[in-house]
Parts: C-alpha cells; structure tokens; sequence
C-alpha cells in the first residue's frame, strides 16, 4: 500500500511504497492525517476473528498505552488477545504522563496475574508504552518473557528522537527530572535478561521517529509493517505479528516454576 509524500525530495523505493527517508532526516507529521491506512480494515480483517492464529494457553499479556494515553486506547488489543486466548491484563493506566508511577501499578498488576496462571508474561507497549515495557521485561525477568514494542524507538533516547512536536509535547506533558533523563540515556545499552525476547514492530509511515531509529540489535525480531504512528493498537498487520509472537511464547511455555 502506496502512501502519498508529505515531504519534498521523495524517491520511489523498489517495494512500490514511497521512500521514507528524506535527506533532511526530519519527519513529518502529515504522515499521521493521510486517510489511507491499513487500521480501517480491522474489523473486516480475518486476524480480527482470531482466524490464522494459534489458539492462547492462558498466559498473561499487558498491552500498555503511549504518551498522554489510556487503557481505553489498547481496548481493541486487549478484548482480541481474549478472544484467542489469552489472560488479557490491563496496565491501569488512565493517562499516561507520569512512567515510574505507571510503572509500580503495571508490575503489581503483572505479579498478581503471573501468581494466578503460573505462568510468564507478554508485554506490548504501543510508543512511550513501548520504554514501559523494555524497562519492567528488564528489571523483572521473573514476571516477564516476551517483551513487544510498537512503533517505539529503542535504540536512542526516545524523547530526544521523537519528532520535535511530539518532543515538545512530551517534555510539556511529563516533567524530565535527572533520573529520567538518565534512564532514557542508559536503556538503549541495557542487555535484554537470558530468558526474555524482545520483538519491535515499526511502521514504515511513522510520522513520529524516522525509519533509521528503529531496528534495535538488541531484539529476536525487527518487523517492519505500513503503519503509522498513531494507528498501531488498530493496524491488522501489527495483530498478525503479535498473534504470531504470542503463540511462540506459548509454545515455549514459559512457566514460573
């Protein structure tokens, strides 16, 4: 699927789509309005039935929200990871601008859920909910086996990449304080534990980072899909990999004991 240019000095790219890669680096936000996008054929979309997708073994997944975001906006994820069998927990986020004290919530809810199956977790994080999700699969190997990020820069400081309106935003939105700052910094060189994978989903129409940020070395998987950045929670593609990412961790069977 062909999305129109928002930028000037655009270069076909042998795929057909349009060459996301301006000379300039700087991506535009236009990208974010553009009414072509796979998220309108979810619901006509057989991922969406549960169709081509191995069935859940119980296990928990946590699908956490971005910047400025809620759980009403992972709402879709969460009742689809249900309906093909999952133990769908909810991060308890409401809105989305405070990460360390989100942070606390999302692991006490993981513990509970981790002590009710008996068995690991998935969390997927969708943007700033993407850094939640590295960051507790980091510290909390015991809860955690798979950790998905969805249109998330992983490789650098985030808030420094991000889009400098997003960046803006961000910055207006959270206070930055040292340790977060310092965080951000070290997270990138931060080694994923033995035991946890890391997946990360990035879209090729990305209005908030540029493709070049994205593909973290660190990760099993690097997918690449048409998305933009605000349409992740909603793109059909994005619930093939997840669909597909879950059933391995299910076959692994990533249990506590």
């Amino acid at each position: 699927m062909a999305f129109a240019p928002a930028e000037k000095d655009f270069r076909p790219s042998p795929n057909g789509h349009v060459d996301l890669n301006p000379p300039s680096r700087q991506r535009s936000l236009w990208y974010e309005i553009i009414p072509v996008d796979p998220a309108w054929l979810l619901p006509f979309h057989p991922v969406y039935r549960g169709e081509g997708i191995a069935r859940g073994d119980g296990s928990p997944v946590m699908f956490v929200p971005g910047l400025s975001g809620s759980d009403g906006h992972m709402e879709e994820m969460h009742n689809w990871a249900i309906r093909i069998g999952y133990m769908a927990v909810r991060s308890g986020i409401i809105w989305n601008r405070d990460p360390w004290r989100h942070m606390e919530g999302m692991v006490s809810r993981l513990e509970k859920a981790v002590l009710e199956t008996g068995q690991k977790a998935t969390v997927a994080g969708w943007s700033l909910g993407g850094i939640y999700a590295e960051v507790v699969g980091i510290f909390r190997p015991d809860l955690v086996h798979t950790i998905i990020t969805m249109g998330t820069d992983t490789r650098t400081n985030i808030r420094k990449d991000a889009h400098p309106a997003i960046r803006a935003f961000g910055t207006a939105l959270i206070e930055v304080d040292k340790f977060s700052e310092e965080m951000l910094d070290a997270l990138p060189g931060m080694p994923i534990p033995e035991g946890v994978k890391m997946y990360c989903i990035y879209g090729s129409a990305d209005g908030a980072f540029h493709k070049e940020d994205f593909g973290d070395p660190r990760a099993t998987e690097n997918i690449e899909v048409s998305s933009k950045h605000g349409t992740y929670p909603w793109n059909p593609f994005v619930y093939e990999h997840v669909g597909r990412i879950l059933a391995k961790g299910a076959r692994n069977g990533h249990s506590t004991s």
